[in-house]
């Protein structure tokens, strides 16, 4: 089965020259099973910073759909989210959120 979700959350850069943020999801096996293009930044109007992160220019909320195909059931995986990339398109200052994704 297919199963849907979304992500979203705010970055204190993320806004920078409208790059985004990159998505990935991860296995228990520690495969990458998606990479999403980069999401971009969303506007800021009549959006609540959150509490404790830092208030700049290029803050800015984000937010995608997920959608993971084959599913028998409750399934364990790692979203990745990251603003940049090294030379060999490794993620750099990834932020790693676990969650169970059922279908």
């Amino acid at each position: 089965m297919r199963a849907r979700f979304h992500l979203r959350g705010w970055g204190s850069t993320e806004g920078f020259q409208q790059v985004g943020v990159g998505v990935a999801v991860i296995d228990a096996d520690q495969e990458v099973v998606l990479v999403l293009d980069p999401v971009p930044a969303q506007p800021r109007a009549f959006r609540a910073l959150p509490s404790g992160l830092e208030n700049t220019e290029f803050s800015s909320p984000f937010g995608v759909d997920i959608q993971i195909p084959d599913l028998a059931g409750p399934t364990l995986f790692c979203l990745w989210v990251f603003l940049d990339t090294d030379e060999e398109g490794i993620p750099k200052g990834v932020v790693q959120v676990p969650v169970v994704v059922a279908p």
